[in-house]
């Protein structure tokens, strides 16, 4: 069986809470802009990327 690799997308507009895990993993819940819940597991080699991506999106353009 060939594994789906497709991107989802998914605007996420409201973090309700965050919560980690013994295993390294990160829960995030929260709502879309049309009040659809969300539920996303980040896994703990995914972290530092996302944070890496967070803080270079923050940054002004130069």
């Amino acid at each position: 069986m060939v594994k789906d690799r497709r991107f989802r997308s998914v605007t996420l507009a409201r973090v309700e809470r965050v919560e980690p895990h013994e295993d390294g993993t990160i829960a995030v819940f929260g709502m879309t802009g049309s009040g659809d819940a969300v539920a996303l597991t980040v896994q703990p080699a995914a972290i530092r990327d996302l944070l890496i991506g967070l803080q270079s999106a923050a940054l002004p353009a130069d």
